[in-house]
């Protein structure tokens, strides 16, 4: 792709911040029916702590469109073209994600000083989730399609619906990630010439994330939506260990109100 992705991160910086890894695209709260093309607008800001040293919290403010019929669903990062459906509780797509929140640059810290820049990549994969009474389960498995980082990643992730009362429904999540070598080396290794007297070599392995967290919706009206999201991941073993970390895990809080059509 030829577009910058510093620009595309001011452009679309949007719900996958918070994770680097917290999926939105199985986000229930807006859709009425696969059936029907339905679509929203909305204005929201996520807050990042990172694990980064130095980096403190990232507080972005992001615009967020979603749009949904039979075959694609665009919300927020993510676009799916959906495959035709064996069942009501089972589906498959095709997606792609531009994950927000990774990489870095020299500037962001004094302590990256002398470090090449990382860049967000754009993910592509086979995507599938099973919903039934009790729960749902998502998974997806994605390749770097951008060729920044040349890595692989696979996540889970397993969600519960709760409706407290007609406005308000709680989705606890959990999940975790598995990350390659390519993946953490790119975003979390020391390359030989940025080694300097407190930043050792270090070689990225492959490495599993866990995180979990809680999302509450709420309707303000049957057209006007509030959600919030707050999340923590504990970092692998593999990026623990680099010498750019500083602590154990990472967290966000994302708020966003969206508007129905």
């Amino acid at each position: 792709m030829s577009i910058s992705f510093r620009a595309s991160r001011l452009a679309l910086v949007l719900l996958a911040a918070l994770s680097a890894q917290i999926s939105y695209a199985d986000e229930p709260v807006l859709t009425k029916g696969e059936s029907a093309s339905n679509w929203a607008l909305g204005l929201g800001v996520a807050v990042e702590q990172t694990a980064y040293r130095g980096i403190g919290n990232r507080v972005t403010p992001f615009p967020l469109i979603k749009y949904e019929n039979s075959w694609v669903r665009v919300f927020g990062n993510t676009l799916d073209v959906k495959a035709p459906k064996f069942s009501d509780q089972f589906s498959v797509s095709l997606r792609a994600s531009f994950a927000l929140g990774e990489g870095y640059k020299a500037s962001d810290s004094p302590f990256f000083r002398g470090m090449h820049q990382r860049n967000g990549s754009i993910w592509v994969g086979p995507a599938a989730s099973w919903r039934n009474d009790w729960f749902t389960l998502s998974a997806d498995w994605d390749m770097d399609a951008s060729g920044e980082s040349k890595g692989r990643q696979a996540n889970l992730t397993l969600q519960r619906s709760f409706v407290i009362t007609p406005r308000l429904n709680v989705t606890p999540h959990v999940g975790a990630s598995w990350l390659d070598k390519k993946y953490v080396d790119y975003y979390y290794g020391v390359r030989p010439d940025e080694v300097r007297v407190n930043r050792p070599l270090y070689l990225g392995g492959s490495t599993i994330n866990t995180k979990a967290g809680v999302r509450i919706g709420y309707t303000l009206t049957p057209h006007q939506h509030l959600l919030l999201d707050i999340s923590a991941t504990m970092l692998g073993s593999k990026i623990k260990d680099s010498p750019l970390v500083n602590g154990s895990t990472s967290s966000g809080v994302l708020f966003a109100y969206f508007y129905t059509f």
